[in-house]
């Protein structure tokens, strides 16, 4: 258990550096203009990147067995090289269809994922985010010609998902493990809303500032702000190791103990890595990204401490699904939602944004707090 826990982590880790990689590439190889539009396309296409965590969150509540799941493998492969097939032959280089064909194969890897989760194959699991994350760096690595550069980073969205489809379904279709059907809540409605809140939360927490300042700040402010979420965003990533690696567990588990997630040491530990990420950001912007200037301190330090307590929230909200209360984890996301909306209507600079960003997420983690530590109703 200790191995493969340590194989899970080290290669999450390694994944989350080489797309962090891929990151700062495109801040140093793309002018700062084209970075924000590609940080912008990007986030759009994260956000619809959620269908396929629907399809990875069914997978691990609604497991298949071993033949259906071959049959599965074998139609999905079909139907994706379909899909390239019809965008090499129409429009390879549109940004749209380029999204279109990456969210296709996302739809087709989440589901895939979800079984191999429920089956525990966190070896599998582990290999794929890093055969996905190496072959970004491939892909852009390769000379391409006259081709635009930011149109080679578009494309590497997309190509690099390909063997790591390959790789789920190679490994999956002679997997023998075991699955494991959790409980099933009352209601077909309250079924479903686990699957679907998980993976809206997934996709949108990463990006929501990204997609919210853009509507509301200058290009500028916004063109600085793309370059300070790349300090914010490994927070998200190395919270989704441990709730990948809980999410089986927690299915299986029939007891209501207090979660992890709820320990109230996490607020420091926000705060603390928050300021240390904000005071480290100007020299890492110098030595390592190459650029002119930093993002401002506090700027940096707002983004990261709100990302850590949205994070917060989103392993709540996993806690709480896998207790079959999908509604009231429906009910936080909206709130999440609300923020958003509160945010595009009094439009605040993006200081005011991210202040009033954090005193929201920490009323949405003192209510999903609240929600987890109730008593689950037989």
């Amino acid at each position: 258990m200790m191995k493969e826990a340590s194989f899970f982590l080290i290669a999450n880790l390694a994944a989350g550096v080489l797309n962090y990689l891929y990151q700062i590439l495109a801040s140093k190889q793309l002018s700062a203009s084209e970075f924000a539009t590609f940080s912008s396309w990007f986030a759009g296409l994260a956000s619809f990147f959620f269908i396929g965590g629907i399809l990875q969150y069914a997978g691990s509540f609604f497991p298949v067995p071993r033949e259906k799941l071959r049959l599965q493998i074998a139609i999905i492969n079909g139907l994706i090289a379909l899909v390239l097939v019809v965008f090499s032959l129409i429009s390879p280089h549109d940004p749209f269809a380029i999204g279109i064909a990456a969210i296709s194969v996302s739809l087709a890897s989440g589901w895939l994922t979800g079984q191999a989760q429920n089956r525990m194959l966190f070896y599998v699991i582990g290999w794929f985010n890093v055969v996905v994350a190496s072959s970004k760096i491939l892909v852009i690595s390769i000379p391409q010609g006259q081709s635009q550069p930011i149109y080679i980073y578009q494309l590497a969205a997309l190509l690099a998902m390909l063997p790591g489809l390959w790789l789920l379904s190679l490994t999956q279709w002679s997997s023998a493990a075991t699955i494991h059907k959790p409980k099933r809540p009352k209601g077909i409605l309250n079924l479903w809303a686990s699957p679907l809140v998980l993976s809206l939360t997934a996709a949108c927490i990463p990006q929501i500032d990204l997609l919210v300042v853009k509507q509301i700040a200058s290009d500028i402010e916004f063109q600085t702000f793309a370059r300070a979420s790349l300090f914010y965003k490994g927070v998200f990533f190395l919270f989704m190791i441990a709730a990948q690696w809980l999410l089986p567990r927690q299915i299986r588990s029939v007891d209501n103990k207090r979660s992890p997630a709820t320990s109230l040491t996490l607020a420091p530990l926000a705060l603390i890595g928050s300021l240390l990420v904000a005071a480290l950001a100007s020299p890492i912007a110098r030595l390592v990204l190459g650029w002119s200037s930093s993002p401002p301190f506090e700027m940096i330090a707002l983004s990261c401490l709100n990302m850590c307590l949205l994070t917060w929230v989103f392993l709540m909200i996993q806690e709480i699904c896998t207790k079959g209360l999908g509604f009231s984890a429906l009910g936080l996301t909206c709130a999440l939602a609300l923020e958003a909306g509160l945010q595009l209507t009094i439009q605040l600079n993006v200081t005011g944004y991210l202040y009033l960003a954090v005193i929201s997420q920490l009323i949405i983690v003192a209510v999903s707090r609240r929600v987890l530590l109730r008593p689950v109703p037989n």
